[in-house]
């Protein structure tokens, strides 16, 4: 079993501030779990899938990516596909993994 997966996010948020509370005008203020690369990896190892990080972003804002193939499922909010990103400017990243079960 293999899942393709995405998770939108607008731009950086901290882990300590994703940690206490998001600001109100932030697009995911009214969301209850804020996912990070580290709970989504968690997550899905402890339920028993290998995790690929394709693109994300780290605590430091520090933009990730790792190649991947679209011929396995094209996410168009990525890098790689999202017409607004260009050369090394990210207009829009997603955190996007690649789970394939044990």
């Amino acid at each position: 079993m293999r899942f393709l997966m995405v998770f939108f996010k607008i731009k950086h948020i901290s882990m300590q501030s994703s940690r206490r509370t998001r600001p109100a005008d932030h697009i995911c203020a009214s969301h209850k779990i804020l996912f990070t690369y580290h709970t989504i990896k968690a997550m899905f190892s402890e339920a028993g899938f290998y995790v690929n990080l394709l693109e994300y972003h780290d605590e430091n804002g520090v933009f990730h990516e790792n190649n991947w193939n679209g011929e396995d499922g094209i996410i168009f909010l990525s890098k790689r596909y999202d017409p607004r990103n260009q050369g090394e400017s990210i207009f829009f990243a997603s955190l996007i993994i690649d789970a394939i079960k044990k």
